[in-house]
């Protein structure tokens, strides 16, 4: 770490009285060397190496080559901290030639093979003294003429660097600082020299002329994301200590509302639709940049115009949902300095909800910067900025950004890292992860189901369920079979509370194009939805005292905290790669079981089974492939059709149960003859549509042997 005061001299006779200090601050000044110093600041086109809030310095002193990486670190009244490391190098080369060092491997690793061009020079005639106090060491003086700049276009100027030693303290530096700037009249510099630099570096560029006249420049943006707590006042007493002269314009508010599908559909493609209260418009942003924008209220989605177009883009016919509400004060800064060329700051401060508790609001800040592509430090500007307010580089939409700041996953609730498998997890380990695993989405889907925002969040929510009431199978031999036993009872329950309204759901989806098969007239087409209303109410009802129960909560707890007294893993020592193949295999052997009879012998039962079998060897693949490779990832693709298939006849047979328990309750109630052939004819639709999917199994069948010989490759290849 280096530890410095920087004092600037505004009046040159000040330097000749400072060469003939024999103390400083009651610190004796021991006598000193004169140094010639050639300073060249490196970095790529892409500028690496100051976006990840370093400098890379090439110092020729005599004949002598140091490299250094720098810190971007702030100051305080002139006192400047910054990490430094360091190596010499034998002359000036590429660093790829460097010798080894630390240096070498940093700049090679953040360049990524790029070449090394220069940003800047400086040019110093150095005295340099040792101040020390008895026999201890306390710090170096620097007296420096700095000249920065070429010939007939230079800029030059006097300072002082106080540099700590190790025997040196900051109570020390800061006792030094203060008597310079009492008694010999400096001032604190608040900028490095590489800053005043690349300032006069700009300034020369925007003096020059262009060279093709008429040439447009384009304008970059650079987004950032700060603290909650960053307020305008701080912003503009940043930037005037960095030596800008901010302008302030009025701050601009509105209200915006961001939706997305239940499972983040436009987020997934790098997307955000809004709703402007203020401006009264749809709008689609990217990047955190406005794409498209269309006028209309808030309670309907345009059909025609930009953001139609884009929302089809993203899936035609979605079922778009609030997930977030976020008041924003923008404030712009305009800034300029004799030494940069003009920047612009947009400070967005938002105060975001969650509709499912808008009493609890939280901040958040984005900054976003703009300048020329011409202007050269644009990219060193936006390190420093975010150095020194603590910002970090927006890498997502403002929806995924504002759900995080809320606490809450995003829509579809990818999986956090620490859940992801490793090959190196024990089995205990990898039992807890996928339990975990299935808990979070189950807890991301749960507010969903609970307030039918969409029949999604039900359908994912229960397959979470599934996939947990499995892993728990799974791991029954590691984990033992009571707590297996338990678990898998009380999955079942929420299981069976989830069935009831998704078969609804599946129903009240596919009715529209049966009653056009069965050209129902508009007094049965209303009675029948009537009739899925209700009991989907009934349905939604349990469900909701389910979910909102101490026993979901216990659920929960018990899928992320799995009893620390569980017997130990009788399958502890085996690689978790190993343990997966197992798996797999044995649903294949089980598979190999079943296809040894035709499939025009099964009953709907054993399709059921088969149904079963293809999801939890669908589940096994799709827990393992972390660890097993994309191989097992093709596998699944492969026998996907299969389950599709016996979803489809299933689906059939559960909407004809349905049907059966409706039409009973309309014969109980008198219903007309022409009611009750109407669901009769839905009977028959139900028929009709789980007989075709028989024999599409049927057909897909006879190929399962290519499936099971997919399988004894990939299974060789894995094990070899």
């Amino acid at each position: 770490m280096e530890i410095e005061a920087k004092l600037l001299i505004a009046d040159p006779g000040t330097v000749e009285t400072i060469r003939g200090l024999d103390a400083w601050a009651g610190y004796q000044l021991l006598p000193g060397a004169t140094q010639s110093i050639f300073d060249t600041y490196l970095d790529t086109a892409g500028r690496p190496i100051l976006a990840a809030g370093f400098v890379c310095r090439l110092r020729k002193k005599g004949d002598a080559f140091i490299v250094t990486l720098k810190g971007l670190g702030g100051s305080d009244r002139g006192i400047h901290r910054r990490e430094e490391i360091e190596q010499t190098i034998v002359s000036d080369t590429p660093p790829d030639l460097w010798s080894e060092g630390p240096v070498k491997d940093a700049v090679l690793r953040m360049c990524a093979g790029k070449a090394l061009r220069r940003l800047c020079s400086i040019r110093q005639e150095r005295l340099v003294r040792e101040l020390i106090e008895g026999d201890r060491r306390v710090a170096v003086q620097s007296l420096d003429a700095v000249t920065v700049g070429a010939a007939g276009d230079e800029r030059s100027w006097w300072e002082v660097e106080l540099e700590l030693l190790p025997e040196g303290t900051e109570a020390d530096l800061a006792v030094m600082r203060d008597w310079a700037v009492v008694t010999l009249g400096l001032s604190p510099s608040r900028t490095s020299k590489f800053e005043a630099a690349m300032a006069f570096a700009a300034e020369r560029r925007a003096r020059r002329p262009l060279a093709h006249a008429g040439r447009a420049t384009r304008a970059r943006t650079i987004e950032l994301q700060a603290g909650p707590g960053l307020t305008v006042e701080e912003m503009r007493e940043t930037l005037t200590a960095m030596g800008y002269s901010p302008r302030v314009r009025p701050a601009r508010t509105d209200v915006f509302l961001f939706l997305d599908t239940h499972d983040g559909a436009a987020l997934k493609k790098g997307a955000t639709l809004r709703y402007s209260q203020a401006g009264k418009e749809w709008q689609v942003w990217r990047s955190d940049r406005l794409v498209c924008a269309s006028p209309g209220e808030s309670a309907a989605l345009p059909e025609t115009g930009d953001v139609a177009r884009a929302l089809d883009s993203i899936r035609p016919e979605a079922h778009w949902i609030l997930h977030m509400r976020g008041e924003q004060s923008e404030t712009t800064l305009r800034l300029t300095s004799a030494g940069a060329l003009p920047l612009t700051l947009r400070i967005r401060q938002w105060t975001l909800a969650s509709p499912r508790d808008a009493a609890r609001p939280r901040q958040m800040v984005d900054i976003a910067v703009t300048g020329r592509d011409s202007s050269a430090n644009l990219d060193y500007f936006v390190s420093l900025v975010a150095d020194r307010l603590g910002c970090r580089p927006v890498t997502e939409e403002a929806l995924a950004r504002g759900l995080s700041v809320l606490e809450l996953p995003v829509p579809g609730a990818p999986l956090p890292a620490a859940l992801h498998l490793q090959p190196e997890d024990t089995m205990a380990g990898a039992c807890r992860k996928l339990l975990a695993g299935e808990a979070w989405r189950m807890r991301a889907c749960a507010d969903g189901a609970l307030r039918d925002r969409d029949p999604e969040y039900v359908h994912d929510l229960r397959v979470a369920t599934r996939r947990a009431r499995f892993a728990a199978k799974l791991f029954e031999s590691t984990n033992g079979a009571q707590w297996a036993v338990s678990l898998r009872e009380e999955l079942g329950w929420l299981a069976d509370l989830l069935g009831a309204a998704r078969d609804l759901d599946v129903l009240k989806a596919r009715s529209p194009k049966m009653n056009e098969r069965i050209a129902a007239d508009e007094d049965f087409r209303a009675g029948f939805a009537e009739r899925l209303r209700l009991a989907r109410s009934a349905a939604q009802g349990a469900l909701v005292d389910g979910l909102s129960s101490d026993r979901f909560t216990r659920l929960l707890h018990a899928l992320e905290e799995p009893p620390a007294s569980m017997p130990a893993p009788v399958t502890a020592d085996m690689p978790l790669g190993t343990f997966g193949l197992r798996c797999i295999a044995r649903a294949f052997d089980r598979l190999a079981r079943w296809r040894r009879r035709p499939a025009g012998r099964y009953s709907p039962a054993n399709l059921h089974s088969l149904r079963i079998l293809f999801k939890r060897l669908r589940y096994t693949c799709e827990f393992f492939s972390p660890v097993l490779g994309k191989g097992v990832g093709g596998l699944v693709r492969a026998f996907v059709p299969y389950q599709d298939c016996l979803g489809h006849y299933q689906d059939a047979v559960a909407a004809a149960a349905l049907l059966a328990r409706l039409g009973e309750q309309w014969a109980t109630e008198g219903a007309s003859a022409g009611t009750l052939l109407a669901v009769g004819a839905l009977l028959q639709v139900q028929r009709e549509t789980w007989t075709a999917e028989r024999r599409s199994f049927d057909r897909l069948w006879v190929s399962v042997s290519s499936l099971m010989t997919r399988w004894e490759k990939l299974r060789r290849g894995e094990t070899a």
